[in-house]
C-alpha cells in the first residue's frame, strides 16, 4: 500500500513540473519598449522603432525633404553645391569677383583682373618694365608692349618688309592686279573681275525707223538715181518711198542683198559697180542702223 502511495506522489510531482514548463506565459519576461506589443514572445514595434524590444529609434532620411538646385547634391542633409553656386539649396550664384582685389586701377572680369597699361600680375600688383625700350619699329611702325604695330603696306618683326599688295589678290577673267586692285578687261567688272558686264545696247541711240535714220542710209547707198532712186534709169522701184520697199522687206530679199552680202539670185547692195561718188559697200555705222531697223521689225516711223 505504501508503494502505491509513493508512486502516486511521484506522478503528481512530474505532472506539475510539465504543466509549469508548458503553460508559462511567453510574454511574461518580454519588455517591449516605445509602445511595442508582445505577441507570442516577440515584440511588434510601432513605426519609427526597431530592435528585439523596440528599443532603437529609426532615423529618418536626412535628404528626404531637401532640394538642391543648380546641380547640387544632398549629403547627410546638406547640399554640396557645384562650383559657382552657394546657399542652403545652392540657389545663389557666386560672384567670381567677390574675393578678388585688383590693384593699380585694374578691374575684375569673371574672377580675373584686367590690368591697366603698365601693370601685370594676378592682382595687377606688378609694374611692367618698358618692353619697348630696345625695340625699333621701322617704316612708321609703333611699339606696343614690345611688339611692333605696322602701318598698312608693311610687315615683319620691325615692320621692315614691304607687303606685296597683289600677293593675296586673285583677278579673274584675264584681269591683272595693280597695287592691290584688279584692272578688268572689257566686258568684266567687280572687285576680282568676276562679273560679266551686259553689253551696251547698240540700238539705244538709233532711230531705227524708215523715216528716222534709215532713209538717210538708203538715200546714199541704194535709192539714188542710178539705182533705186526716183529717176532710176532702170525703172526700178523708188526706195525713197516705204511702200515701194515694203515687198522686198517682207520676202526677205532686202535682208539678203543689203545685210547678208547677197547671193546668186539677190546681188549685193550697194553694188560693187556703183557709179563714181556712190559707196560700193556699207560703213559699220550704216550697217548697224539697218540691223537695228531689222530687229525692230522694219517700222516706217
Amino acid at each position: 500500500m505504501k508503494k502505491n502511495n509513493l508512486f502516486f506522489i511521484i506522478l503528481l510531482l512530474f505532472a506539475g513540473a510539465v504543466c509549469f514548463t508548458s503553460c508559462k506565459d511567453e510574454c511574461e519576461d518580454v519588455n517591449c519598449q516605445n509602445g511595442g506589443t508582445c505577441i507570442e514572445g516577440d515584440c511588434e514595434c510601432p513605426e519609427g522603432f526597431t530592435g528585439i524590444n523596440c528599443q532603437t529609434e529609426l532615423q529618418p532620411d536626412p535628404c528626404e525633404n531637401i532640394t538642391c538646385e543648380n546641380g547640387g547634391t544632398c549629403n547627410d542633409g546638406n547640399c554640396d553645391c557645384q562650383e559657382g553656386f552657394t546657399g542652403t539649396n545652392c540657389e545663389t550664384v557666386v560672384d567670381p569677383c567677390e574675393n578678388v582685389t585688383c590693384e593699380n586701377g585694374g578691374t575684375c572680369n569673371d574672377g580675373n583682373c584686367d590690368c591697366q597699361e603698365g601693370f601685370t600680375g594676378a592682382n595687377c600688383e606688378t609694374v611692367v618694365e618698358d618692353s619697348c625700350e630696345n625695340v625699333t619699329c621701322e617704316n612708321g611702325g609703333t611699339c606696343n608692349e614690345g611688339t611692333c604695330d605696322c602701318p598698312e603696306g608693311f610687315t615683319g618683326t620691325n615692320c621692315e618688309t614691304v607687303v606685296d599688295p597683289c600677293e593675296t589678290v586673285i583677278c579673274e577673267n584675264g584681269g591683272t592686279c595693280n597695287e592691290g586692285i584688279c584692272d578688268c578687261p572689257e566686258g568684266f567688272t567687280g572687285e576680282n573681275c568676276e562679273t560679266m558686264v551686259d553689253p551696251p545696247d547698240a540700238c539705244a541711240d538709233i532711230d531705227a525707223t524708215f523715216d528716222g535714220d534709215v532713209i538717210g542710209v538708203l538715200s546714199v547707198t541704194c535709192s539714188y538715181d542710178a539705182c533705186h532712186g526716183a529717176a532710176s534709169m532702170f525703172g526700178q522701184k523708188d526706195y525713197n518711198v516705204f511702200s515701194n520697199l515694203q515687198p522686198f522687206l517682207e520676202d526677205g530679199s532686202f535682208e539678203k542683198r543689203v545685210l547678208n552680202g547677197g547671193d546668186a539670185d539677190n546681188p549685193v547692195m550697194p553694188p560693187p559697180y556703183a557709179p563714181e561718188g556712190n559707196p560700193k559697200e556699207l560703213t559699220e555705222e550704216q550697217l548697224q542702223i539697218l540691223m537695228c531697223w531689222k530687229e525692230a521689225g522694219y517700222p516706217e516711223n
